[in-house]
C-alpha cells in the first residue's frame, strides 16, 4: 500500500538523488584556481581563467538507476520480497555512487592543485548519505510489514 512509512523513505531517496544531479559534490577554491565536482562532470579552472572540464557522466548514470530502483521498489507495494531485493541492489548501486565520488573528489579532483589542502563536500555528497539511510529505513518497514502478513496468516490456521 503506498501509504505505508516505506513509501515516505523510498520518495525520499527519489528527492536525494536527484538533489545529488542538481548540486554541486566537491568543491576547492584557493587563489585563483578552483575545482568543482557535479554528477555530470568534473570543472578545473587554473589562475589564468582556462576552463578544462572532464566528463563524469558514470556518477549521474548510477544516481538515475539508485532513483528508478527506488521508484520501482515504491510500485512493487504487492510484492514485499521483490521490494527487499530491489532495495538491496539499491543499496550496492548507492555505496558503489558514494565510493566513485569520494574516490573522484579526493584523488582525482584533489590532486589537480594543491594535494595538500583538502576541499569541501557540498549538498551532492550529502544526499547520497540520505539516501543510504533512508534506503535502510524503507528496507526496516517492509520487513516489519512482512512480518506481520506472516503472523496473521499463521494466526489463522
Amino acid at each position: 500500500m503506498l501509504q505505508r512509512p516505506q513509501t515516505l523513505f523510498l520518495a525520499l531517496i527519489i528527492v536525494s538523488m536527484g538533489l545529488f544531479l542538481g548540486f554541486p559534490i566537491w568543491e576547492k577554491t584557493i587563489g585563483g584556481q578552483s575545482a568543482t565536482l557535479s554528477a555530470f562532470s568534473l570543472t578545473y579552472t587554473n589562475a589564468a581563467s582556462q576552463v578544462v572540464e572532464e566528463s563524469k557522466w558514470y556518477l549521474a548514470a548510477l544516481a538515475i538507476l539508485a532513483a528508478g530502483l527506488a521508484l520501482f521498489s515504491l510500485v512493487q507495494f504487492t510484492n514485499r520480497v521483490r521490494q527487499m531485493l530491489l532495495n538491496l541492489v539499491n543499496t550496492l548501486v548507492m555505496i558503489a555512487l558514494l565510493g566513485l565520488s569520494t574516490y573522484e573528489s579526493h584523488i582525482k579532483a584533489n590532486g589537480l592543485f594543491n594535494p595538500e589542502t583538502p576541499g569541501s563536500f557540498k549538498i551532492g555528497f550529502f544526499a547520497i548519505a540520505v539516501a543510504l539511510l533512508a534506503n535502510v529505513a524503507a528496507n526496516r518497514f517492509i520487513r516489519i510489514d512482512e512480518r506481520k502478513v506472516k503472523d496473521a496468516f499463521e494466526r489463522l490456521r
